[in-house]
């Protein structure tokens, strides 16, 4: 994907989305590429750690630090680097109060930002391979699912969820009203110790 339409100036305004376009892990990575290339450092020195996570994110929202509301590149990719290695909600919780206390109201993309380290966190726990967007569905991708009773998990974290033999999927109904739904499908599939009662 990133060769057929490219990676755009990532360290920019131009960065827009590429977060929730290709996931925080791989962003990480380019940010790596890219400021070896900018500031010319040498191999082995420091460098911004990568997600360790190998649940794979593509959520229909931007999710970035702007560089107007961040403008000091340093700082910009020093937060980065702390939002990566983010392991709880409370660790969650605490960096969203810590970036309004220094840096004011949060704006969309910066919510957006943190949203998906909450995704990433429950996905990880709920033992999610990928939580991606095809058309106007989400698919949380669990390699459980063709050894359970698919409709008895369908039936218990109710509504408009369909469990296919791959993802459990979610409409994409409005702009807002997906993103708590999310959070609370995967809280639940997180926790339930014991999804083999649906066996």
């Amino acid at each position: 994907d990133l060769e057929i339409r490219g990676a755009g100036d990532i360290l920019s305004t131009r960065q827009t989305g590429q977060v929730a376009a290709i996931g925080l892990h791989l962003y990480t990575q380019l940010l790596t590429q890219a400021i070896q290339e900018r500031k010319g450092r040498a191999e082995g020195e420091a460098i911004p750690a990568a997600a360790t996570s190998s649940v794979i994110l593509d959520l229909p929202l931007p999710a970035y630090l702007p560089d107007d509301w961040i403008p000091e590149l340093s700082l910009r990719l020093q937060i980065y680097r702390r939002i990566a290695s983010l392991n709880t909600q409370d660790e969650v919780d605490a960096m969203r109060d810590e970036l309004r206390d220094r840096f004011g109201q949060l704006p969309p993309a910066v919510e957006g930002l943190l949203y998906q380290i909450e995704v990433k966190l429950l996905a990880q726990r709920a033992g999610a391979s990928a939580v991606v967007t095809r058309k106007d569905t989400l698919h949380l991708k669990l390699p459980y699912l063709p050894e359970i009773n698919r409709t008895g998990l369908a039936r218990w974290l109710g509504g408009d969820v369909v469990v296919s033999r791959v993802a459990v999927e979610l409409p994409i109904n409005s702009a807002d009203d997906w993103q708590p739904r999310l959070l609370d499908v995967l809280a639940r599939l997180a926790e339930n110790t014991s999804i083999n009662v649906l066996v």
